[in-house]
């Protein structure tokens, strides 16, 4: 399925923008997400940390189903898309990474 496929090469690409951007400061875990730790569960920045220890090492998407892919992207591309906008980039922004952003929307038709 070539949709799939895309899904899967844009999710390569999202493991490195997300674990590039992603700081936290005083992780005891070195940003290891570990469930059964208060601190990690109530760490502000806990959804991202456990998105990026799913992903780490990358798992086989072969096997995940299309609509997971989905979820999993949509996750990222709305992570990166606050981080640039923290970062002061505007809708337009021409850089590597906001145009990934804004296709990744387009390909999953995100408002």
């Amino acid at each position: 399925m070539r949709d799939k496929a895309q899904l899967e090469t844009h999710l390569e690409t999202a493991r490195a923008l997300v674990k590039g951007y992603f700081e936290i400061e005083d992780c005891h875990w070195d940003k290891r997400f570990h469930a059964e730790q208060q601190e990690c569960r109530e760490c502000a920045e806990r959804y991202v940390c456990e998105w990026l220890f799913q992903q780490d090492p990358a798992p086989d998407l072969s096997i995940c189903p299309p609509e997971q892919l989905r979820k999993m992207l949509t996750f990222a591309a709305g992570y990166m898309k606050g981080h640039m906008l923290r970062a002061g980039h505007e809708d337009n922004c021409p850089c590597a990474t906001c145009v990934w952003v804004r296709e990744i929307h387009s390909l999953l038709m995100i408002e």
